[in-house]
């Protein structure tokens, strides 16, 4: 009975965290301890089916997109966290005999468990099947006025807070006749929050201005080229002035695929080209489907020619010259199958890894912005990587159409993005298509949002500065 109760009171208390206050996180792992540090045999079991439930409670969204995808990504995403617990309690947890004394047993044992987790999270971040949507760091994305020290840390310091606050608390229900554990809790519960508050209250620093004209689409992405470009054109009208450095459009939205050797001579370019010539200080980056002749690419053929197919940013300018940056990070399955797993029966973009050169900034006069491409931003270290080369100004695309009008999935998305912000102490502005596009300064607070509503394309200019290298 007491497994029951301490199941529902998990699901409830991570429902609170993830869906209305992130607080919450740091006493929702508590029922999770009590279970594994309980006598029942089947503990682990056990433990494997909570972790299993929280998925349920947080993305269950995935089930809305596809059925089938969506129950195997949370089957295999619950074992990749469970794995920390399935390890500490069944390897290092017999390595405890080498301290006599009970506290520092303790104290070995929770050091290990949090070392594997942060371990699997980071890893999480860096292989083929990478998923960090439930980093726990992640959840504070509702409210980072309490994690402002994020710009320190990375998103690995809350996944860290998250799990020594829990611990803590656990011992203060546990042993409620020590008054240490509850001084112990009391300090690093709000000493963060104190540092974040005060974070927050300082000014933002500034140097050079930069207006960004971003936009949200409603428009389906296979609808025609041609009807986009004359709704963005009317959208346009009044927005944008000779002062605009970029005009951001979400990623592929244009549905008409490209070949790296023939974009001057498509119809889309003349039409932006015209755009151009009206706003001459003024960058067009856009998201498309690139195609690149390859005699070795077995996967796509056209016209005689084996190709391989990149999701790409493009960036235009009246110097005539095209900047490119290709995808470098991609949704398992759905965008990237390695080799050994293309037999699976799941359909795939079958995206290519990136060239060598790849670069993931564009200049425009003396500025130089990081450019994200959707997925590539809820990766916290990929970002934090690149944006180094730049004058830390974060440009994002994406489609969101995949969410299939998903409002959980696409706030939670907007939130884990504009983490990224704080860690990076860089404004964010993100294109939408089927999605929330919006600007946020450096400490992560939303200045604009444009949700998707009946207007073919809606748009808004950001006025920010850049932090300098």
């Amino acid at each position: 009975m007491l497994i029951y109760l301490s199941l529902f009171l998990w699901l409830f208390l991570q429902a609170l965290a993830w869906h209305v206050e992130p607080l919450f996180s740091l006493v929702a792992f508590v029922p999770l301890l009590w279970l594994l540090k309980s006598n029942n045999r089947l503990k682990v079991f056990w433990a494997y089916f909570f972790i299993l439930t929280w998925h349920f409670v947080v993305v269950s969204w995935l089930f809305q997109l596809d059925w089938l995808k969506g129950l195997i990504a949370v089957l295999f995403n619950s074992l990749v966290l469970f794995s920390p617990i399935y390890l500490n309690t069944k390897i290092f947890s017999h390595f405890i005999f080498w301290f006599r004394s009970m506290s520092r047993k303790r104290i070995f044992s929770y050091s290990i468990f949090i070392i594997l987790w942060l371990t699997m999270e980071y890893l999480h971040h860096h292989w083929f099947m990478s998923f960090p949507w439930l980093t726990l760091g992640n959840v504070f994305g509702a409210s980072p006025i309490w994690v402002q020290w994020y710009a320190y840390t990375g998103v690995l310091g809350g996944s860290l807070w998250v799990w020594v606050v829990n611990i803590a608390l656990y011992h203060c229900l546990s042993q409620p006749e020590f008054i240490k554990n509850y001084i112990f809790a009391g300090i690093i519960i709000f000493l963060p929050m104190g540092l974040s508050i005060f974070l927050y209250t300082l000014p933002e620093k500034s140097t050079k201005s930069m207006e960004v004209a971003f936009m949200q689409s409603n428009i389906a992405y296979a609808e025609n080229d041609s009807y986009k470009m004359e709704q963005l054109s009317q959208a346009l009208s009044g927005k944008i002035s000779h002062q605009t450095s970029y005009l951001l459009l979400p990623e592929t939205f244009f549905a008409s695929p490209l070949w790296e050797n023939q974009i001057k001579e498509t119809v889309l370019y003349l039409k932006l080209q015209n755009l151009l010539l009206q706003y001459p200080n003024l960058s067009i980056i856009f998201g498309a489907t690139l195609k690149k002749p390859s005699p070795s690419s077995t996967k796509y053929q056209e016209i005689g020619i084996f190709y391989e197919k990149y999701n790409v940013a493009i960036q235009m300018d009246t110097s005539g010259k095209l900047k490119i940056k290709e995808k470098s990070v991609f949704v398992p399955i759905e965008e990237f199958i390695p080799s050994f797993l293309q037999d699976l029966p799941f359909s795939s973009d079958f995206l290519s890894k990136p060239s060598k050169n790849n670069s993931h900034s564009f200049n425009n006069k003396n500025q130089k912005v990081f450019v994200g491409i959707c997925y590539e931003m809820v990766n916290s270290f990929f970002v934090k990587k690149e944006v180094q080369k730049s004058d830390k100004a974060l440009l994002m695309l994406s489609s969101e159409e995949f969410l299939k009008n998903s409002q959980i999935a696409m706030q939670q998305y907007a939130n884990i993005c504009r983490l990224r912000s704080i860690e990076n102490k860089a404004p964010l502005i993100k294109s939408s298509s089927k999605g929330i596009a919006f600007a946020c300064n450096t400490k992560g607070d939303f200045i604009c949002k444009l949700y998707p509503c009946d207007n073919p394309i809606e748009v808004q200019v950001f006025s920010f500065y850049p932090q300098n290298r």
